[in-house]
């Protein structure tokens, strides 16, 4: 199986619009267990948001609240505090939590090569050239979470940016997501990226001979096409 999910967060927009939903329950997050559970509470905030409605439709809300989180980290005011409340992340040992949610992306990469499964969770902070940043700030991003900030031009040059970030997220997943963003806003600052590639056998193979014509139903026409299939028992949620 070969997945890939992606997300590019404008970072106020995603806040404002879940912070009506929900976002009462916050958790003490300096622990590993205590991140997962925040994540995943915002993660399920963040899928009623973005699913539309839809019902065929997969993002990463894991990578959605590491790269929130690292944006939270510079943020400071009431700012800070309503990116805490929509991340479901109580504001207290803040440095800790940081630690901890980087904890849990490390954990994530060291699946990767494993079992032969292939994984890559990457993330990278794009900032206008020549702004200023405080140094504990870059080195949270460049030493915990893996994502050294990369300083690009959003005026003149903002097509020749676009496409370096493209041709980052494209390497990142080995071409499975060539195009992660297809314009900028001219009042564009910073962008936060996080890519997810993921390649892994099925835990339950499909037997090859199984394997037989059937109808299938587009948005268009029905079609014949060979459709894998097997009969088993499997928990799902």
């Amino acid at each position: 199986m070969i997945m890939s999910a992606r997300i590019r967060v404008a970072v106020a927009t995603t806040c404002i619009a879940l912070s009506g939903g929900g976002c009462a329950t916050s958790f003490e997050a300096s622990t590993v267990a205590g991140a997962v559970k925040a994540s995943n509470a915002f993660g399920f905030d963040l899928y009623g948001q973005v699913r539309g409605g839809r019902d065929n439709f997969v993002c990463s809300p894991a990578g959605a609240a590491i790269v929130l989180t690292m944006a939270a980290a510079g943020a400071r005011g009431e700012t800070q505090a309503e990116m805490l409340h929509t991340l479901h992340i109580e504001s207290a040992n803040l440095d800790q939590t940081y630690t901890s949610f980087a904890a849990v992306l490390a954990a994530l990469k060291d699946h990767d090569d494993q079992d032969g499964l292939s994984l890559s969770v990457a993330d990278r902070v794009w900032a206008q050239e020549g702004g200023k940043f405080k140094p504990d700030y870059l080195s949270l991003l460049r030493e915990r979470f893996r994502a050294p900030l990369a300083e690009v031009d959003f005026g003149p040059a903002r097509q020749t940016t676009i496409s370096t970030i493209n041709q980052w997220a494209s390497a990142e997943t080995h071409g499975r997501i060539p195009q992660i963003i297809d314009g900028l806003d001219e009042r564009t600052t910073m962008v936060l990226t996080n890519a997810v590639y993921l390649n892994a056998k099925w835990r339950n193979p499909f037997v090859g001979s199984d394997t037989r014509d059937d109808r299938f139903t587009t948005a268009e026409e029905k079609i014949t096409t060979k459709m894998m299939r097997q009969s088993h028992e499997f928990r799902y949620a």
